[in-house]
C-alpha cells in the first residue's frame, strides 16, 4: 500500500525544482465492517541551481479516514533536511533519454 510521485520543474533545460510525494496507508482501527485507515504522507521539496541542491525541505503528516484530527497539509511545517539528489537526477536523465518514446508508449 504505497505510492510515490516525482515532479521535475525545468527552465532552459535545467531542473530547478523537484517535488516528491510518498504515501503509504494501513488500517488504523475500526471494525471489519467499517475499517479506519491512515495515510502517512512525506513530501520533499528540492530547490536546485545548475544541478546543485540549494535547499531541501521535508514535511510529514498523516490523514485518517475518520475523525477531525486531520491536519491541513498547508499548515504543516517543512523541515530542512540533507540533500541527496543522485537517484532523482538519475531518474530524470533516464526520462529525458526516453522522451521521444512518449508518443509510442503514451506516457511520461
Amino acid at each position: 500500500h504505497f505510492s510515490s510521485s516525482d515532479q521535475y520543474f525545468i527552465h532552459n533545460n535545467q531542473v530547478f525544482f523537484i517535488f516528491q510525494q510518498d504515501a503509504s496507508w494501513n488500517f488504523d482501527g475500526g471494525t471489519p465492517e467499517h475499517p479506519i485507515t491512515k495515510d502517512d504522507i512525506t513530501e520533499k521539496r528540492i530547490y536546485l541551481n545548475g544541478n546543485t541542491p540549494l535547499l531541501c525541505l521535508e514535511k510529514k503528516y498523516s490523514i485518517r479516514s475518520e475523525g477531525s484530527r486531520n491536519p491541513d497539509p498547508n499548515s504543516v511545517s517543512n523541515q530542512e533536511v540533507p540533500c541527496n539528489i543522485k537517484d532523482l537526477m538519475s531518474t530524470y536523465q533516464s526520462i529525458m533519454r526516453h522522451e521521444k518514446e512518449k508518443k509510442e508508449i503514451g506516457c511520461l
